[in-house]
């Protein structure tokens, strides 16, 4: 694509330097006060016909009726191609969004008319809608390459709106971002856009590991993860900390970790494994302190939440990577 519109512009600006010499009363007798080279020449026609690619148009200049015909045929030549392209790849794009999603809701549809035909019912019938579901999900990392796709395509803004739509439902179950989509909606669709990155994690993969330098705060966007960590009791000795249990838990959609390393240095407590095909967003906290700094009402949010957040974990008997301190 970028080729081709080289060569575009190139065949444009030697056209149009023959359309200029070909009159005496051409765009080129404008310059012939001083002696100008080939080089010259050729960069004075390249910008003629980038700046009609940029909406602009030499209006210090007296043109002919042939330029002017000339510069009415590039605009609209280019125009029409340009937009047919960008057309072509948002429509396909939409069109593969909309057939993987008719592909699984098609597949759940048939499972259960099948499951119900052969009288299925219970532990078998979950087992097998579970199977097909994790099954269904092998398409999930063609989903996350199609956004990054028709993202590209935006302009800046509508880029914005677009990740804000996404991500915004599944930040603002947490209280602070809740609190920020809110009051600072203009806050909130710059942390969707410059700090909110998404992962996709195959099953039994490491998010990470206890004693793991730790710098990004993670949303389960799908699928499910198990947390481990070894639990302690307080005033255990040395002896009894080789007979430490393992503590776990299990997290879903909608669900957060590692909220501490938005707010302080930290460390891992424990180990983060996927227990299915899942994506995660992930928010570092440089991104997120960049994100919301010229946003005046979004800092002093966020102030006034980690100093409730510090002083909740400093009373935490025990430390865990899960730390919930307010409510919505």
């Amino acid at each position: 694509m970028i080729f081709l519109l080289l060569i575009a512009v190139h065949t444009s600006s030697c056209g149009w330097y023959a359309i200029g010499e070909s009159s005496p009363n051409g765009w080129t007798a404008h310059f012939t006060t001083e002696s100008h080279g080939f080089i010259f020449w050729y960069f004075a026609s390249s910008r003629w016909m980038l700046a009609q690619l940029n909406g602009k148009t030499d209006t210090d200049v007296d043109r002919t009726a042939v330029e002017m015909a000339y510069t009415c045929v590039v605009a609209i030549i280019f125009a029409v191609v340009v937009m047919a392209v960008f057309i072509s790849n948002i429509t396909k794009t939409l069109m593969e969004i909309a057939t993987i999603s008719e592909g699984k809701t098609r597949m759940h549809r048939l499972v259960q008319v099948y499951l119900k035909n052969h009288g299925v019912h219970g532990e078998i019938a979950s087992k097998v809608r579970h199977h097909v579901a994790e099954a269904v999900q092998e398409n999930r990392q063609k989903e996350w390459d199609i956004e990054s796709k028709v993202v590209k395509l935006l302009p800046l803004q509508l880029q914005k709106e677009l990740l804000y739509v996404i991500r915004s439902p599944i930040l603002k179950v947490h209280p602070l971002f809740n609190h920020t989509k809110k009051d600072a909606p203009q806050a909130m669709r710059q942390i969707c856009y410059r700090a909110v990155h998404p992962a996709l994690v195959q099953r039994g993969e490491i998010v990470f590991d206890a004693g793991d330098a730790c710098h990004q705060m993670f949303f389960i966007a799908a699928g499910h993860f198990r947390y481990m960590r070894e639990r302690t009791s307080p005033g255990s000795s040395f002896e009894d900390l080789t007979n430490d249990v393992m503590h776990v838990e299990t997290l879903g959609k909608g669900m957060w970790i590692c909220e501490p390393s938005l707010w302080v240095q930290w460390i891992n407590q424990g180990q983060l494994e996927s227990a299915s095909e899942s994506v995660l967003l992930e928010i570092e906290a440089d991104d997120f302190a960049k994100a919301i700094d010229h946003y005046k009402e979004a800092k002093d949010i966020a102030a006034e939440y980690c100093q409730l957040f510090i002083c909740a974990l400093m009373q935490k008997e025990e430390l865990s990577d899960i730390v919930e301190v307010l409510h919505n």
